[in-house]
């Protein structure tokens, strides 16, 4: 990666990581950024997960007053998502990069449409009183979206929120808390099986970490002050862009 490129993506970065504290959706911006400057795609991949897990650390940080509340539920759901995100990320190693390429635009428009249905999404869910039939459907949705965050991760955090409005958790704040703290499991778990099998290369890409780290804290903190309503639209917008850019790149 060029001196240039690397600055650009450290920039974006930032802009990432405090997207995924304040509304998601910063994956939409790295991926594409990181795979731009030449990085194959399923390095681009690894890469983005390495740079966005110490963000979600540095969220869940300062997010450490809702998770008291919420603890219980994180440690259940933390085990699923652990499992989940293994198999994900041992799938991605196994897939070839002519393959990931074919795969990416799908994986990203279905990203994207779960990105901008996420709040109707996660109102249909959210529906009703908490039950044990509840837990169980929202802890085998939990084990898909760990895989899948393992796998790719774009609108993970949107089908978090939706498994968490099934079980009636409905301060914001509390949600974004459980949504970073497993963010944070299921992309160090990911990452771990990246780093084992010598995919990804911190030693070029630090600043892109770093960056990502201070936006992830910079975004939940502001987070409580800002209206997610307010941003998500503008980051919908943006990931749509993206996407489609990357359709045209692929397949035209």
């Amino acid at each position: 990666m060029s001196p240039a490129a690397l600055a650009l993506c450290a920039c974006v970065a930032f802009v990432s990581g405090a997207l995924n504290a304040v509304a998601g959706g910063g994956s939409f911006l790295l991926f594409p950024a990181i795979l731009a400057s030449g990085i194959a795609p399923v390095d681009a991949n690894v890469a983005t997960t390495l740079a966005l897990w110490p963000a979600s650390v540095s969220s869940t940080i300062a997010y450490r007053r809702e998770l008291a509340t919420g603890l219980r539920l994180a440690l259940v759901f933390g085990v699923v998502s652990a499992i989940g995100a293994f198999g994900g990320a041992k799938l991605l190693l196994a897939t070839p990069d002519a393959r990931f390429v074919r795969i990416v635009p799908f994986m990203l428009l279905g990203a994207t449409t779960l990105f901008t249905i996420g709040p109707r999404l996660t109102a249909r869910f959210g529906a009703g009183e908490r039950s044990g039939a509840r837990l169980a459907a929202a802890l085998a949705f939990q084990v898909v979206v760990a895989c899948y965050g393992g796998y790719f991760g774009g609108g993970m955090g949107i089908l978090m929120l939706a498994a968490f409005a099934l079980l009636g958790v409905d301060s914001i704040h509390e949600a974004n808390a459980l949504k970073s703290l497993l963010g944070v499991l299921i992309n160090g778990v990911a990452s771990l099986a990246f780093l084992g099998a010598g995919r990804g290369d911190l030693r070029t890409t630090w600043p892109i970490v770093v960056t990502a780290v201070a936006g992830g804290y910079w975004g939940a903190a502001a987070a409580r002050r800002v209206d997610a309503k307010r941003i998500r639209p503008i980051v919908a917008l943006l990931a749509w862009g993206t996407t489609l850019a990357i359709c045209v790149k692929f397949w035209l």
